[in-house]
């Protein structure tokens, strides 16, 4: 036999017993996982998506709790729906309150805030009508031809639309009220 081949065969043996040392070394150097029973874990109870943003007392802020079904009802004497998110782009969002039965037909309002542009003129920017009061807002036009109010409230600006319903200017002004007081 050469040298090579029982250098080889010695070798082999030498290898595997090398091999199973490393990793015995290296089980024996991994730190213990402490295991964990679900059931010993607390939780916090979270609402479910959809749970009442009518109420503009509820926490979390956004344009849907600026006003509540049952306030809007109190004011144009119609039913509305429950307000709908109808989505944010920028720092433009919006709450839809449908009526339950008529199509087309609901209340609206769009917050526009823009942290370039003071409130002041922003509103100045995009608002038309003639000058009107809302107890609270800084400012408030309504345009009686496009039937919209706006409102501004420091840097935040609201139009108010009230869609196919028979309102007056008074009746904005009356909801424009609540919506600043919830801001």
């Amino acid at each position: 036999m050469s040298g090579y081949a029982t250098a080889s065969r010695a070798l082999s043996p030498l290898s595997a017993a090398a091999l199973l040392g490393s990793l015995a070394a290296c089980a024996s150097d991994e730190p213990e996982i402490p295991t964990v029973d679900p059931n010993d874990l607390e939780t916090d109870v979270l609402e479910p998506d959809g749970a009442d943003r009518d109420d503009p007392q509820d926490s979390g802020g956004g344009v849907c709790h600026l006003l509540s079904a049952e306030e809007i009802e109190t004011v144009i004497a119609e039913p509305v729906g429950k307000g709908e998110a109808m989505g944010e782009l920028g720092e433009v969002a919006s709450c839809m309150w449908p009526h339950p039965e008529v199509e087309h037909q609901g209340v609206s309002v769009l917050s526009i805030s823009d942290s370039d542009i003071p409130g002041e003129e922003l509103f100045d920017s995009i608002a038309s009508g003639e000058p009107t009061e809302v107890g609270g807002a800084d400012e408030a036009v309504f345009d009686e031809d496009s039937e919209n109010l706006w409102v501004r409230s420091e840097e935040t600006v609201l139009q108010l639309q009230l869609h196919a319903f028979a309102s007056s200017e008074d009746e904005f002004g009356e909801l424009a009220e609540v919506m600043v007081g919830n801001l």
